[in-house]
């Protein structure tokens, strides 16, 4: 089977980010299918463009056989506002079209969203080549950027809801990365049972299990260190206010540290509150790959997501979370809806509090601390969930069935 991707946050595994479709390539090779990527060319996380693709249209690198990745242009211009990030979003839209009209007709597509432009490329491609496409949603766009304030006229407001609600009546199936997502779909968008379906994003115990040697390696700064970390992207969606607030509150006991991996919009603004309210338990890093992350979050007590109070965060897996399990740490998360659910009810696996709420966030983060053995029972609980529910062999043959239904 020919499987055509459009995805414009595809990471490899040397980018920090979200590595759903670099994973399920690799399985889906294994099973003789053909995947090729047409996507962009910054990484999401950093908002940077490799030297190697400055000044090109187009990139194509043979990843393995079976698998291919097509760069095509976006701009980076602005890319650290929304507005930027727009403009990027729309050149990829245009430069994915041109090049997905030139690629060899393929069996499928597969377009993930956001940015909820690019389902326009499906429905034209999907159209001249007469092929089916699944719309994957990983995140509820337009109600994302209307919620976080990002667009306030109506008039646009209006025509994205109506180009979403279009390209869900276009798609022959559309694939949501969360349960949240899931009933939302289908209790506010109308979306059928018979048309959506679940793949979260994989846990790839592969990969994982073969860099353990590196995984394990001690951080020696950390090694007389409590260390509670977050890792991932800074930006406007997580509460670092209540985060660092909360750091500052542990600042006397010099036992914990506090670490904060990643990029984004918000890491300016950490910088100047650190230094404003001297905080000096606290370590901010740069974005890393995917295994340095990994070892990174294997030296940590307790690691934490803090999310801010959004009607749409509530239907959101947070795909640090499966990262978090996987390395058998416990959780502390500041969120409402499917990921506080799934790590209290579900998984069993950490501590849910309400967004914002600075004290039950410090007491829970005091009562991992104050017990070894719970953050040892939550770790494997956690641990024992992914490797049932999240695995990528797994999810990736529940992916294939989805696509063969299709084409029956």
């Amino acid at each position: 089977m020919k499987i055509l991707i459009f995805e414009q946050r595809y990471t490899s595994e040397k980018d920090p980010g979200i590595a759903r479709f670099n994973i399920f390539a690799k399985y889906w090779a294994r099973e003789a299918h053909s995947v090729t990527v047409v996507s962009g060319m910054i990484n999401y996380v950093s908002g940077h463009k490799p030297h190697n693709y400055k000044r090109k249209i187009f990139f194509p690198e043979r990843i393995k056989k079976g698998i291919t990745v097509l760069r095509v242009f976006d701009t980076v211009i602005g890319y650290s506002t929304f507005l930027g990030r727009m403009f990027s979003y729309f050149t990829y839209t245009f430069s994915s079209l041109c090049a997905g009209i030139t690629i060899k007709r393929p069996d499928l597509i597969i377009v993930s969203s956001p940015p909820l432009f690019v389902g326009i490329v499906a429905i034209i491609i999907s159209a001249l080549k007469k092929i089916p496409f699944i719309f994957d949603v990983r995140d509820p766009w337009p109600v994302a950027a209307v919620e976080l304030g990002f667009v306030k006229n109506r008039i646009l407001i209006r025509l994205s809801y109506l180009l979403e609600n279009y390209i869900y009546r276009k798609s022959s199936h559309t694939v949501v990365n969360s349960s949240g997502m899931l009933k939302y779909l289908i209790t506010e968008k109308g979306v059928t049972n018979k048309k959506i379906g679940l793949i979260p994003n994989p846990v790839d115990f592969e990969t994982l299990n073969s860099n353990k040697p590196k995984l394990w390696e001690k951080n020696k700064e950390w090694e007389k260190k409590f260390i509670i970390m977050y890792s991932g992207a800074h930006s406007a969606i997580y509460d670092f206010d209540t985060l660092l607030s909360v750091a500052e509150s542990f600042d006397k006991n010099s036992e914990i540290l506090f670490v904060l991996i990643g990029d984004g919009r918000q890491k300016q603004y950490i910088h100047e509150y650190i230094n404003k309210h001297d905080i000096k338990n606290v370590l901010l890093l740069p974005p890393v790959t995917k295994t340095e992350i990994t070892k990174h979050i294997n030296n940590a007590d307790i690691c934490l997501v803090p999310v801010k109070h959004h009607k749409f965060l509530q239907y959101c897996f947070f795909t640090k979370l499966f990262d978090y399990m996987a390395l058998k740490k416990p959780i502390v998360i500041a969120a409402e809806g499917a990921s506080a659910r799934l790590v209290v009810d579900e998984a069993n696996c950490g501590i849910a509090v309400n967004p914002g709420n600075k004290e039950a966030f410090e007491n829970a983060i005091l009562e991992l601390y104050q017990s070894k053995e719970k953050r040892k029972v939550l770790g494997g609980n956690g641990y024992r969930y992914v490797s049932k529910n999240i695995s990528a062999e797994k999810l990736a043959q529940d992916y294939i069935k989805i696509i063969e239904s299709i084409e029956q």
